[in-house]
């Protein structure tokens, strides 16, 4: 009898063990399941992700692309615009030296006798 108890308590122990074992394991299985359902949202994510930082990339290179085409065409009428703007520059220097020298002349001859 005591040897019948101690084997009913054996198996009592055995079978809560195996129990223990089963619910890890489905508790683990669940775990894995909800792991492997986050990484497939996470693929979906990056997909979509890795779409718009595409399209963003050939925007980028779009809009680099576009604006140095006017830089390039600018820089010729730059120049251009200095040089005219020397130019005027120069004639107004020569303007101004000239009336100033006409301006001598007017009042030299207008009072001969004074030295300007």
């Amino acid at each position: 009898m005591f040897q019948d108890a101690v084997q009913e308590q054996g198996l009592i122990a055995k079978t809560t063990l195996m129990q223990q074992r089963s619910d890890g394991l489905k508790d683990l299985e669940k775990r894995m399941s909800e792991l492997h359902e986050v990484f497939s949202d996470m693929a979906v994510l990056i997909k979509v992700q890795g779409k718009h930082i595409y399209d963003v990339e050939n925007q980028v290179e779009k809009a680099i692309s576009g604006g140095t085409q006017p830089l390039a065409n600018a820089k010729p009428h730059k120049r251009c615009t200095r040089t005219r703007i020397l130019i005027v520059v120069i004639i107004i220097i020569l303007i101004s030296v000239i009336l100033i020298i006409e301006r001598k002349r007017v009042l030299k001859f207008l009072n001969p006798g004074h030295s300007y």
